[in-house]
């Protein structure tokens, strides 16, 4: 299309919008994944606005719509490429995107839409790689102008010869006058019939996002509810902060390179301008530092330096609710018991019971001694259509020995049984449908599930509790 042609229908366009024949709010679609040019993994399920996608020894991507921001890591040549489809309005748009290297030595990046304009001065990055980003580069952005009414916008980023992690962030439309933000779309994540599939362990890279994103949520940046600004929950770190470093001074714990760096933090706080916007480019990086110290701070402690920690993870039941959510009718298959080895420095963990068969954890509980580990496991190697479906599954409680890995069923027959405790004397104290009854409200059946006890070799186990409707989470003085 020539100029003169282009310039009078961008004029034509603009008339009707105005007018108000055509819609000015561009409507991100259904977004697309790319490693290596073929449809990258399934994402994982979504996690408090947050979804991960990783292939072992590949690349990794971490998605987090809700702030318009998404970082990659990218092994040597590799390319990680998003594809998002864009509608809703044929007034020419420019397209804009800030990106940064946070990672390695070099990354080439790309914005790209289809039916870019080139040769306009407006989109000096339309359709052809940018130049190579470089550790000492600031956030760049990139630019690209279309004027048809359906885009396809295409993020690319690759790699040489070395490994590097980008962030993309603030991928906005310009339309006219308006800017409007353009968070990517993704399908809702189809955990199948079967256990949810098992990422690889995050690069460091990408656990430091995951960790920063759940900081972001806590102090309410972003969030609709009780939201903040960066400048206020940083102010709130440095109070927490504080009273960490004054109960390791309490204990006689010398934290002497920590605490001048905190002086320094508390510093550069105190001589941010007046006027200085509480979400300016400076807090965020400001709130960053001080977290990321209050955390290297928290893991010197001498309650956990140094220590392994054992958790439970669970694929969530079909019915989530408050009652049936502890039943092996409604247990979906999925997790284990496992061991973070190191907490603080690395997200690695060691699955502690692989050779039970697939199903579904709950509740563990760690020996007064730390030598065995208690939790109920039920037997499920497919999801349920619904709670009437498999009656016959249910929790039993069972024992790992953590020197040599063998684990042993304590409990067993047609009850749930949950949430184990062991005692001081050495019974176990857990919670059981074995009282008999169901509770008096709800379609049912839901079999109530009270106190029970049972000795440590699995023997004589009863109910000590015939309350009339359910007990939770007993919990040892």
């Amino acid at each position: 299309m020539c100029k003169v042609v282009r310039e009078a229908v961008q004029a034509v366009m603009l008339l009707a919008c105005v007018a108000g024949h055509v819609s000015a709010e561009p409507l991100p679609g259904t977004s697309e994944l790319l490693f290596a040019g073929q449809p990258a993994p399934a994402a994982s399920a979504e996690m408090k606005g947050l979804r991960l996608v990783a292939v072992e020894q590949g690349p990794q991507a971490v998605l987090m719509p809700r702030a318009n921001r998404y970082v990659l890591y990218l092994p040597p040549e590799q390319s990680v490429e998003f594809l998002i489809p864009l509608s809703g309005t044929t007034w020419p748009r420019t397209v804009a995107v800030d990106v940064r290297l946070i990672q390695g030595e070099e990354a080439w990046v790309d914005l790209q839409i289809a039916g870019a304009v080139e040769g306009d001065e407006r989109a000096p990055a339309a359709a052809r790689w940018a130049p190579r980003l470089e550790p000492a580069d600031s956030t760049r952005q990139l630019t690209v102008l279309a004027s048809e009414p359906e885009a396809r916008i295409r993020l690319v980023a690759r790699t040489g010869s070395s490994a590097a992690a980008i962030c993309w962030q603030d991928l906005v439309c310009h339309v006219g006058d308006a800017v409007e933000p353009l968070p990517l779309v993704w399908e809702p994540t189809d955990l199948g019939d079967g256990p949810p599939a098992t990422l690889p362990d995050p690069v460091p890279v990408i656990e430091r996002e995951i960790i920063a994103w759940d900081w972001r949520l806590e102090d309410g940046l972003g969030t609709e509810r009780e939201p903040s600004s960066y400048a206020r929950a940083a102010r709130r770190a440095l109070e927490r902060g504080d009273a960490l470093l004054a109960d390791f001074r309490r204990r006689g714990e010398s934290l002497a390179p920590q605490t001048q760096r905190w002086r320094q933090l508390r510093a550069r706080s105190q001589q941010q301008p007046p006027d200085e916007s509480e979400d300016s480019a400076a807090w965020q990086a400001l709130w960053r530092e001080i977290r990321w110290l209050r955390r290297e701070i928290a893991f010197a402690h001498p309650l956990v330096r140094d220590r392994p920690l054992v958790f439970v993870k669970q694929a969530p039941s079909i019915f989530s609710h408050q009652l049936t959510q502890y039943y092996g009718a409604c247990a979906r298959p999925g997790g284990g018991i496992f061991l973070l080895s190191e907490p603080g420095r690395s997200f690695r963990t060691r699955d502690l019971t692989p050779d039970l068969p697939t199903g579904s954890y709950q509740h563990l509980d760690v020996s007064p001694d730390g030598r065995r580990l208690l939790f109920a496991y039920c037997h499920a190697e497919t999801t349920p259509r619904d709670r009437t479906q498999h009656l016959d599954r249910h929790y039993h409680l069972y024992e790992l020995d953590v020197a040599s890995a063998a684990v042993r069923a304590v409990t067993n027959g047609p009850y749930d049984d949950i949430a184990p405790r062991y005692l001081p004397d050495g019974t176990l104290m857990f919670v059981s449908t074995r009282r008999g009854g169901y509770h008096r409200c709800g379609r049912g059946p839901c079999a109530t599930y009270t106190l029970a006890m049972v000795n440590a070799d699995g023997s004589n186990p009863r109910p000590v509790s015939f309350h009339e409707t359910h007990e939770w989470d007993p919990a040892v003085l």
